[in-house]
């Protein structure tokens, strides 16, 4: 799906709610964001897709990323032919950079399970070792999944029709009170938006230390890349992006010629 500019929003196209262009914590970028969702969401529901897989234009993932969602989709309960990640869910986070720790009421666990493409416990994203260390998880190699709560961040989401629908509804018609990863998270916090999440994330953000690592921010929070090279999420020990080039000139992922 295209990206969607600021101008090409009339804000009379808004739903209700806090989240307008006018004010301090929104702007043009985080609208397109939206919007750009939004359009992709619409395309589900107008063509009854009955499940998808949303990336976002910076997403990076392992190599291996069919044989985890195979790993994944073995973990979890009810699946069936025509249901290989399950039921029960609306949206089911595969890349995120946080999942609130409700300590006062810890999240059901769905599965752990090894996964021998998971970085190393010291390599991981600080939140997703608090995370997997709350579970009581210590061993190497490990993924975690539970019901969501509050995650931020969409890297990448699965969504099935129902949860299409509904995100469509509350964010583009009912009301917009934030940056959609935001209001994801407040429509799963309030019960809204049932869905389960995996931690470490298998999906996230590869990092350039240029504009183009925001659409949304405008390049202000671009990280510094030692030697102008693109750096791979944490949570991903062979990176899609830096070993692009062998697919290109017909090697298989695993030569590291």
């Amino acid at each position: 799906m295209n990206g969607v500019l600021p101008s090409q929003i009339p804000e009379y196209t808004l739903p209700s709610g806090n989240y307008r262009p006018d004010n301090a914590f929104s702007h043009g970028g985080q609208l397109g964001c939206w919007r750009s969702h939004m359009n992709t969401l619409r395309h589900i529901v107008q063509n009854r897709i009955s499940s998808a897989l949303i990336f976002e234009s910076d997403a990076d993932w392992d190599v291996r990323f069919k044989d985890q969602l195979a790993l994944l989709s073995a973990s979890l309960p009810n699946t069936t032919e025509t249901q290989p990640y399950g039921v029960g869910w609306d949206v089911l986070w595969l890349g995120h950079c946080m999942e609130t720790l409700n300590r006062e009421s810890p999240l059901p666990v769905i599965s752990s399970y090894v996964d021998a493409s998971v970085p190393r416990l010291q390599s991981l994203p600080a939140f997703a070792r608090d995370f997997l260390e709350y579970y009581g998880i210590q061993n190497e190699k490990m993924r975690l999944v539970t019901r969501s709560h509050d995650p931020t961040c969409l890297s990448a989401y699965a969504v099935t029709l129902k949860g299409a629908s509904k995100l469509l509804y509350e964010l583009s018609y009912n009301k917009l009170e934030a940056a959609i990863d935001n209001d994801m998270g407040r429509l799963t916090r309030d019960g809204q938006l049932p869905g389960l999440i995996v931690t470490p994330p298998m999906v996230g953000q590869y990092k350039t230390g240029s504009r183009a690592d925001s659409d949304i921010d405008g390049g202000n929070n671009a990280e510094k890349v030692p030697g102008g090279k693109g750096n791979k999420p944490d949570s991903v020990e062979r990176s899609m992006r830096q070993e692009l080039w062998k697919l290109v000139y017909g090697l298989s992922p695993d030569n590291d010629d």
